[in-house]
């Protein structure tokens, strides 16, 4: 294990298996396993920091384990009553399966806990009363009779934060059975750490001081009129965010504080931090601790690689910016440095504060222990807005929002992942840390963040805009607009966008657009956060291509609020001299937009999976329709053969067999690098991905129904394929590319411009896949 400022890392989750216990840790890519208190077996397991349920495996000391789990960012549950897919994918209180069935669990005004089912059989809502003091609910899972076992973090104390835990155990009819009181021990920061079987077993994890547990109980589904207690020995309080000593690097005293913050500007210099894209020479990396010109000793994060890199990472003592971390890079220094014995004057990035004292543009580093003198504390965690921090003395994260559960998210600079990354935290998780705002940030913000849903061609050189939004006390929305995707300028405001569309005209060839909400405030009139990003191109005489953004899940593998990520692929088709439309795949389901009227489809999934649908079934008829008609199919997401060619029915399997051409062979490929088969449309391209953000499953796809493999992992295993050929009963002749990963997590935007061109030349007889290849920069 390790203990760092922002926590102590080892044992990330764990699962039941019968008499087996399986143990999954942060830091190796193994599971491990353990039957009788002794070491069992180990299996290689898809990367780090990852929940995952195991189930139906033989175990053998000597026998090679065949592995049938899935791993997620997000918490996955086990429902057992009335469903046959018992795994359900917890989206922070918004639990789903592939089946449809929905289970929410919410926190309101901290008095009343809301549990809703809907479950085919299993149709209730219930509630559970508390004085004021809820802080976080969670449903550990449901056992074959209906009964719930329900997770409670009550509010000891706000400032500093401290909770405490319990269990309750619901009847099928919302009865509370028991209240089991859980021990206020935390050696380790875990994903989860309470699971159930269908028996009604529930097994607790405990990481103490003197190592780990694992409590089962039983019994707990019988009333019980007296709360339940552990042993005595567990009567203790011991928490990860105790342990270290607080050792900061000296940070400069700001003298003169800038003016007011904006929240939203703010949050979009956190997400560029996420999002950063850079390159990286043998150079800038130090896998293992070397010593610098100075003595001290730098090593680098793992997960960086020679070559593109996405995601700023984690320097000690570090005060970058963006411009100054790239430059730092291309003038030899270090990318990052996760030694926190010394501060390396030969390494760039960002700490946890010097992360959060950019977001506030602050002109100089202030130490989290320096922090307080320039922020103020807020008596009540429900006070908190974006920007703000969460803050102990050794660590500090910035507050996105809360989830309806009471979860709180946050972006961070931290050793979780030696990254700056979105993350999501119990209240638990975050004992002794407490909420404060920054004193020069502005005082309110708009929680009504819009979303994008079509940027369409108009008459003549005009284009229209549609957004939704809730419209509570909004007084109206600012359009802002790019042409690089770098610089965004606002084109409407308030005064004048007060209904969720606009039509205007155009000023250049492409343009990519976003949209935030303004409070009707009347003194501050303040701002959202900005919406994803859509765009569009318009050549004469030029193909016309659609792309479909159907990626609509934020607490998967992404965690960031509005993205970006069709900016790229409206920019390499635009260079190509072709004019494109964009649109959420609702307008496609709706009707509003119709693919026939389109040369080509680039339809992009992300990691969307069972519970949230890759493709459903009204969207499915639409695009059997569309190359039926001999149109040409563009599509990446790294769940779609697990969702449609596994876990999907009859005409899931017939759409991805069929349509998609392909056969899904496993759900995890080993690899995140991928390289083109020879003599085929992709031919030539070779690149990373998984960078932008985590892609914790890549199907593993093969050929079908005559299609050809036209991309491998480099392990050689299938990661994509093309067709050309006639489908379903039609006699024209359309064209299919579908790799089994999402392009837009490569941090090479060179690689991907060359997958568009060469896609683009599969699809149009008049391109040719060299051309254009040096028709503009595309990095410096």
């Amino acid at each position: 294990y390790r203990t760092e400022n922002s926590g102590s890392y080892c044992i990330s989750s764990f699962d039941i298996d019968k008499d087996n216990i399986w143990l999954n840790s942060f830091d190796t890519p193994e599971s491990f396993c353990f039957k009788d208190n002794q070491y069992l077996s180990k299996i290689s397991t898809p990367g780090v920091i990852k929940d995952f349920v195991k189930s139906n495996i033989t175990l053998e000391k000597s026998s090679s384990i065949n592995t049938s789990y899935k791993f997620n960012n997000t918490r996955l549950k086990k429902i057992f009553i009335n469903s046959a897919d018992n795994i359900f994918i917890d989206n922070d209180g918004e639990m789903s399966n592939q089946s449809g069935s929905m289970v929410n669990v919410k926190v309101n005004n901290k008095n009343d806990c809301e549990i809703d089912y809907a479950i085919s059989g299993f149709e209730k809502t219930f509630h559970l009363s508390f004085p004021s003091n809820l802080a976080y609910s969670d449903l550990i899972g449901m056992d074959s009779k209906g009964n719930s076992f329900i997770l409670i973090e009550t509010f000891v104390s706000e400032v500093p934060l401290e909770v405490n835990r319990e269990v309750y155990t619901l009847s099928p009819e919302g009865k509370v059975l028991s209240i089991l009181s859980i021990p206020a021990i935390k050696y380790f920061y875990t994903i989860r750490d309470f699971q159930i079987d269908q028996d009604g077993n529930l097994y607790h994890l405990m990481t103490g001081k003197d190592g780990i547990t694992i409590f089962k109980w039983s019994g707990l589904t019988q009333f019980s009129s007296s709360k339940i207690y552990y042993p005595e020995e567990y009567n203790y309080k011991y928490h990860y965010n105790n342990l270290k000593p607080v050792a900061e690097p000296l940070a400069a005293i700001v003298k003169n504080i800038n003016g007011t913050v904006s929240r939203t500007n703010a949050l979009k210099i956190g997400d560029s931090y996420v999002l950063n894209k850079y390159t990286c020479t043998a150079g800038n990396l130090a896998p293992s601790d070397i010593t610098d010109l100075d003595g001290d000793q730098v090593r680098t994060p793992s997960w960086l690689i020679v070559g593109k890199n996405s995601k700023t990472p984690y320097k000690w003592g570090g005060f970058n910016t963006l411009a100054q971390y790239i430059s730092g890079l291309q003038s030899g220094a270090y990318a990052g440095d996760i030694n926190t014995a010394g501060v390396s004057s030969y390494a760039v990035g960002v700490d946890c504060s010097g992360f959060v004292s950019r977001c506030w543009q602050l002109s100089s580093h202030y130490s989290t222990s320096s922090m307080p003198t320039i922020t103020t504390l807020y008596s009540s965690w429900d006070q908190m807005k974006p920007a703000d921090a969460v803050l102990k003395t050794g660590h500090v994260r910035m507050y996105v929002d809360k989830a309806s559960n009471g979860a709180i998210r946050v972006v961070e600079s931290s050793a979780r992942d030696w990254g700056v990354s979105y993350w999501t935290y119990t209240l638990a998780d975050l004992t002794s840390y407490s909420p404060r705002y920054y004193n020069q940030m502005q005082s309110d913000y708009s929680v009504q963040q819009p979303g994008l849903l079509s940027v369409t061609a108009a008459e003549g050189d005009s284009v229209h805009v549609t957004w939704s939004c809730d419209t509570t006390n909004v007084k109206g929305y600012r359009l802002y607009k790019t042409t690089d995707g770098i610089i965004w300028n606002i084109i409407m405001n308030e005064n004048v966008l007060k209904t969720c569309s606009a039509t205007f005209k155009m000023t250049a060839s492409a343009e990519y657009y976003r949209v935030s909400s303004v409070l009707n405030d009347s003194t501050s009139f303040t701002e959202s956060n900005w919406s994803n990003a859509l765009g569009i191109s318009k050549h004469p005489n030029s193909r016309n291509i659609l792309i479909v953004d159907g990626f609509n899940r934020e607490t998967g593998d992404w965690r960031g609020h509005g993205e970006s990520f069709t900016v790229n692929y409206g920019k390499f088709l635009n260079n190509l001299n072709l004019s494109f439309q964009t649109v959420k795949n609702a307008k496609v389901i709706d009707s509003s937009v119709v693919l026939n009227n389109f040369d080509a489809i680039y339809w992009m999934l992300g990691d969307e999976s069972t519970a949230d649908e890759t493709f459903s079934s009204s969207e499915q008829k639409i695009i059997m329709n569309y190359l039926d008609k001999g149109g040409c199919l563009f599509v990446s997401g790294s769940e779609i053969g697990w969702d449609l060619g596994y876990m999907g029915g009859t005409s899931d399997k017939a759409f991805y067999n069929n349509y998609l051409k392909a056969s899904f062979v496993t759900d995890y490929s080993s690899s995140s690098s991928v390289v083109g088969v020879s003599n085929t449309s992709l031919a030539g391209t070779n690149f990373n991905f998984g960078q932008t953000y985590i892609v914790g499953y890549p199907d593993v796809i093969g050929i079908n129904g005559g299609s050809t493999l036209c991309m491998q992992y480099s392990n050689g295993k299938g990661a994509g394929v093309q067709y050309t050929g006639s489908f379903g009963d039609s006699s024209k002749t359309g064209k299919v590319i579908y790799l089994g990963f999402p392009l837009e997590t490569t941090a090479d935007d060179s690689s991907f411009y060359r997958v568009i061109l060469k896609s683009c030349a599969y699809f149009f007889p008049e391109i040719n896949d060299v051309q254009s290849e040096t028709t503009s920069p595309l990095d410096f």
